[in-house]
């Protein structure tokens, strides 16, 4: 799941064809244009989703604020609106023990998590102290209901 940034081509769709040369890649808009003999059949969702909160935007260092697309960076209020429609959408899509992965911030950890319980997965936080980097992840049940 890639969401297209405007004005530029599908560079991280590209990535993920050499990366995955054996595998299937799709271009969607979150779930929206997934194939639909996919749902319930999904390993693993890796989201690199926007997670700065509108107004520190401004606070954020130059070189991301002028060469990124504010759809790349403005994870809305709190920072977690992508993060609670990807959440959300995850359980119809992963297959029996699927994980959805997301990427945040330490601040952002809390509702992540709480995005994902309330999506009815069971969650994990891995942290990388040396970079500051947060991945929540979220397993479906083992039985599909």
């Amino acid at each position: 799941m890639l969401r297209r940034r405007p004005g530029r081509g599908h560079g991280g769709l590209d990535c993920a064809r050499r990366n995955v040369p054996h595998g299937h890649t799709h271009l969607s808009d979150l779930y929206g244009d997934l194939p639909a003999p996919l749902r319930g059949r999904i390993d693993v969702v890796a989201a690199n989703a926007p997670y700065v909160p509108t107004d520190h935007l401004s606070l954020m260092p130059p070189e991301a604020r002028e060469h990124e697309p504010p759809v790349a960076l403005d994870g809305g209020a709190d920072g977690v609106d992508l993060h609670r429609r990807i959440a959300a959408g995850a359980p119809d899509w992963l297959a029996a023990g699927g994980a959805l992965m997301i990427e945040t911030s330490p601040a952002q950890v809390p509702l992540t998590v709480a995005a994902m319980r309330d999506a009815g997965l069971r969650t994990d936080v891995v942290t990388d102290e040396e970079i500051g980097g947060c991945v929540v992840s979220g397993v479906r049940s083992a039985e599909r209901e």
